[in-house]
């Protein structure tokens, strides 16, 4: 790249964050968590807090950090660094995905984090606890991943001295903040490896060394002991028998929760991957066979319908996933014919939203060049929420927790449109931002009017 255009390029992207930074200017400190870590300050120093917390509740130590340093009178410093891993973020996703660095796909990937739920965008991006346990691991975990990106899909090695040190200081930084993202960075790149292995015959030993050291970190945390003695008290203070639940419960109570989080709170990304999806179908795909061609009209009837559904915003039966808690479903279902309507309407949901994921499934294979890749972020979305199965605050911690599989999920929007030339990438961009400057807009608003509190529910 030359000067001029290097030159023009920063100019923009410091446009951007100049837009994003005053934004944060209406985020304070709330009540709650933001408070109890402002005051940590006055009771430990650095290193006792840190040990007092890695004994006796939690082996997050990086995240600990940011939490005790920036709440103690750094917000201001706050909001500058969320807003540059904001844009990190997004810079990443984009270098995940493909070797050159595409500003309309930088933009495309900003608009799409306006498609979060307002609950998952406020608790998750734009809360100071929030933002420092998710978002922050999030983008220095997807920075730290490039590498092993470059080697799985693009068979790049000899990987100098510099990029694996910044990938280890960030890699370490995030796998110690949050175990979603670590548990998706040690899946990540254990077959980014593997793949290499087998389809391009590279082993890297710089790779396999920092991916040793990445498990090392996630060992220490993960088997800290304030990690049990947290378990303890939240399962007394937030769910009082969790711990002797069986695996058929811990199931039953998580596939409900995760049929909701999935079609409820990211339901505008799920239907925003389906639009595309089904438009990348209708260009690419003019010759597909009768039953690919028929599924696809299914598919576009339910999206249609899904759609419909959203913006009426009163059809509560079709997102009524709590209803099934009524019935005891083995029993219902050997014996359909004598449940009555309640319980058949208590299972359309999940039938509806089903065959619809099978359909999706379906068409997007048909459409995705990279179809491995984005298999592995699916499961890796499907995973990050499966953790919550085994928590006792699944239902207390909000959707916050849901910012990973969000994330995820942007990734695999940001890969189709990677497909496109940079003149439809720029109409895209025009297609895509009303509806998320509306949404976060409208979250603005409705601070400057009642004032700032993150949406935790």
């Amino acid at each position: 790249m030359d000067k001029k255009k290097y030159n023009d390029l920063s100019l923009k992207v410091f446009a951007v964050f100049i837009i994003i930074y005053f934004y944060h200017f209406i985020i304070k400190i709330a009540p709650g968590d933001d408070f109890y870590f402002k005051e940590v300050s006055n009771q430990f120093s650095f290193f006792d807090y840190l040990d007092f917390r890695y004994h006796e509740w939690t082996g997050r130590m990086s995240a600990e950090a940011g939490l005790y340093f920036f709440l103690d009178g750094m917000v201001w410093m706050w909001r500058i660094i969320n807003s540059i891993l904001i844009l990190l973020l997004s810079y990443g996703i984009n270098r995940l995905i493909r070797k050159e660095f595409s500003f309309s796909s930088f933009i495309i990937i900003l608009v799409c984090f306006g498609y979060l739920s307002p609950s998952i965008l406020s608790s998750g991006v734009l809360w100071i606890t929030g933002s420092i346990v998710y978002l922050w691991p999030i983008s220095l975990g997807v920075f730290a991943m490039i590498p092993f990106s470059d080697l799985s899909l693009r068979g790049a090695r000899g990987f100098t001295l510099g990029r694996i040190f910044l990938s280890l200081c960030m890699g370490l930084l995030a796998i110690l903040a949050n175990e979603q993202v670590a548990l998706c960075m040690l899946g990540f790149g254990a077959l980014a490896i593997f793949h290499s292995l087998v389809k391009n015959r590279i082993l890297d030993k710089r790779l396999i060394l920092l991916w040793l050291v990445y498990l090392t970190a996630f060992m220490f945390s993960f088997y800290a002991p304030g990690n049990h003695r947290r378990f303890i008290a939240e399962t007394a203070t937030w769910f009082p028998g969790f711990d002797n639940l069986s695996l058929r419960d811990h199931l039953y109570i998580g596939i409900i929760w995760i049929y909701s989080k999935v079609f409820i709170q990211m339901k505008f990304l799920i239907l925003l991957l389906s639009i595309i999806t089904l438009c990348f179908f209708y260009i690419k795909k003019k010759n597909a066979s009768k039953l690919v061609s028929r599924t696809v009209s299914l598919f576009a009837f339910l999206v249609i319908s899904s759609v419909s559904i959203a913006l009426i915003g009163n059809v509560e039966f079709i997102y009524d996933f709590e209803a099934l808690k009524k019935f005891d479903v083995g029993y219902s279902l050997l014996h359909l014919w004598n449940s009555g309507p309640q319980f058949v309407f208590a299972i359309i949901p999940y039938v509806f939203w089903t065959i619809y994921t099978v359909l999706f499934m379906v068409v997007f294979l048909a459409v995705t060049k990279k179809r491995k890749f984005t298999l592995v972020c699916f499961l890796a979305s499907i995973a990050s929420m499966g953790i919550m199965f085994f928590s006792p605050t699944i239902y207390a911690s909000g959707n916050r927790t849901l910012t990973v599989s969000a994330m995820l999920l942007i990734v695999i929007i940001a890969n189709l449109i990677s497909d496109l030339d940079e003149l439809d990438k720029r109409k895209a961009i025009y297609v895509l931002l009303p509806l998320a400057l509306i949404n976060v807009l409208a979250l603005l608003v409705n601070w400057a009017i009642n004032g700032y509190a993150p949406i935790l529910g």
